[in-house]
């Protein structure tokens, strides 16, 4: 057993040293310069193919880490919120649609949001307030309820309270164009190097905003009311967006969402946001986050992909890296593991839920594989793609149902199932002209495949952040969108900012 775990460490630091290497992809983060202190917290910056990459520290209870939060970003949540509402001026940020929008959705989502977090918004407002800048607790609330409403399918829903006027400019979909195209991708075992966890996160929404300039990587250091410490871990977005829409733990839980709009929906609970930075902090497995994530009361459709790469197990005979994909509407989740059955037999399904039929037989359309998951908009879960409007929906007017015929399926679903299909099989793979991988031996993923991949799967018109992890060897390569001369690259475009976990820690 010992001549076992010795082996394994040396082929860990083979392959650390492989990818510690910078790559035409990406190269290691340059250095952090301190820019704002207060107490236990502290802002960084580095520069990074975008410009320049906000990194923020925090330590403490909720409230403590929300007074450092509000203390260090005060002006760049004022910044972003100002984007994200489209007012002209800061001082309007209240009078827009978006933000009476998000007061509606924000009074549904509150009574099922953990206390502690509510503690955290208070104390950003706080430490905002006490650092010269006015944050509200409800702009905070409003970079939480966006991310939860910008997929809902009715927006019907977010209206109690508004005036006529307002409430008609809404239900036409005044202000929330937004593109939700995202994707997500996680390997270990059999097809990547060393058996390590690879896991991707590829952010297609609103792009061309001007908030790639706020690209922001904030460390949680969390304690709980007693100061028992919790899970440390990383999430990626923007100052003022403090729930996670990507992030990585030190138990080397990875996770990323994909919106799937569906008609059963609700904001009768939890913001997805606040779920996913509750399995990050609270889950020392795979098994406790995914039950976090289905004991979380639904809101709106999302697909996730969740990672855990066994960091402290690695090199020994108990070392279990795995994925799971989970989707959900307002009143399902459904659990798919590597090459899972369900997903094998999903099948094209009519606005009745009935097969659609060729030949007598079903037309399956699931493409699972061993020691992978990935997902874009499309649901497999019958249950959940009757009542999908994403993906060529069954519930989508005028939809035949067909995921085969929507982009998320073709561009980025299948597309996830035929690289790694090829690496593993040593076969050429292009995608538009371009060749992604060229033929060869079979080929054991890497970070630079990891990135590969991810790029051939990105919106190139709209993807405003790209994160890929090594939930293994706790090590993450970030890239957001950026706009220079008025010339606009998607985050996959740019190089890749390498970082590594512990580095990022106060210890």
């Amino acid at each position: 057993m010992f001549v076992k775990a010795i082996a394994a460490v040396v082929v860990l630091m083979m392959c650390l040293a492989r990818t510690a290497c910078a790559s035409d992809l990406w190269a290691d983060a340059g250095q952090l310069r301190e820019v704002r202190r207060c107490g236990d917290g502290v802002l960084y910056e580095t520069d990074a193919s975008h410009g320049t990459l906000l990194v923020a520290r925090v330590r403490g209870t909720h409230k403590e880490m929300g007074r450092q939060y509000g203390c260090l970003l005060g002006d760049k949540i004022i910044s972003v919120m100002q984007v994200y509402t489209k007012a002209s001026d800061p001082k309007d940020i209240k009078k827009t649609l978006i933000f009476r929008a998000c007061r509606n959705v924000w009074k549904r989502n509150e009574p099922h949001v953990p206390n502690e977090y509510k503690d955290e918004i208070v104390g950003i407002a706080q430490g905002a307030n006490k650092a010269g800048f006015d944050v509200s607790p409800q702009l905070v609330e409003t970079g939480i309820a966006l991310p939860n409403f910008s997929d809902m399918h009715d927006k019907k829903l977010m209206m109690s309270g508004l005036n006529p006027d307002d409430a008609k400019r809404l239900g036409m979909g005044a202000g929330f164009d937004f593109r939700t195209t995202c994707s997500s991708f996680a390997a270990w075992g059999g097809r990547t190097e060393g058996g390590r966890l690879f896991a991707t996160r590829d952010l297609d929404w609103e792009s061309k905003t001007g908030v790639g300039q706020y690209g922001l990587v904030t460390v949680y250091e969390p304690a709980g009311d007693d100061g028992s410490p919790r899970n440390r871990y990383v999430t990626f977005g923007y100052p003022g967006v403090i729930g996670a829409i990507a992030g990585m733990s030190e138990k080397g839980i990875t996770i990323g969402e994909i919106g799937a709009v569906n008609t059963v929906e609700t904001q009768e609970g939890t913001p997805w946001t606040i779920t996913m930075r509750r399995a990050l902090e609270e889950a020392d497995n795979l098994e406790e986050a995914i039950a976090i994530i289905e004991k979380s009361k639904n809101t709106v459709g999302y697909n996730f992909v969740v990672g855990f790469g066994d960091p402290l197990r690695y090199g020994t005979p108990g070392f279990s890296p795995a994925a799971v994909a989970i989707e959900q509407n307002g009143e399902f989740t459904s659990v798919f593991r590597d090459d899972d059955p369900k997903e094998r037999e999903s099948a094209w399904i009519d606005a009745d839920g009935n097969p659609v039929l060729k030949d007598g037989e079903q037309i399956k359309v699931g493409l699972p594989l061993k020691e992978a998951v990935y997902r874009a908009d499309t649901s497999f879960d019958l249950r959940i793609r009757g009542t999908q409007t994403a993906s060529n929906g069954p519930a989508r007017e005028n939809s035949n149902g067909d995921p085969r015929e929507s982009g998320a399926y073709s561009k980025r679903y299948a597309p996830n199932f035929y690289m790694l299909d090829a690496l593993a099989k040593g076969e050429a793979y292009s995608s538009d002209g371009r060749e992604i991988f060229a033929a060869g031996a079979p080929r054991l993923i890497s970070a630079e495949e990891t990135l590969r991949i991810m790029d051939a799967v990105s919106m190139k018109d709209s993807n405003i952040l790209a994160v890929a992890y090594d939930a293994t060897s706790l090590e993450f390569w970030v890239a957001y969108e950026s706009m220079s001369d008025g010339n606009w690259k998607p985050a996959s475009d740019n190089k890749y900012s390498r970082f590594r976990l512990k580095d990022l820690f106060s210890e």
